[in-house]
């Protein structure tokens, strides 16, 4: 199941999902075929939304570069 197919579920737009993140729907579109462009504080914001897990949406191995780099 992907992002998309998570978001359709439950009933809620591209452009709503972009206005909470604050980003453009262009920028939201682009999350959902590539989740790991997002910081890990919108990927929070996404799985409260749509009621996942971090761990459905952010990899450990991604939450873990993004700990270092930060």
């Amino acid at each position: 199941m992907t992002l998309k197919d998570l978001r359709q579920r439950k009933g809620i737009m591209q452009s709503d999902m972009a206005s909470r993140l604050e980003v453009s729907s262009r920028t939201y579109a682009r999350y959902e075929e590539q989740p790991e462009l997002m910081t890990i504080s919108q990927a929070q914001i996404v799985c409260d939304i749509l009621r996942i897990d971090l761990d459905f949406l952010v990899p450990m191995n991604v939450r873990l570069t993004n700990i270092l780099v930060s």
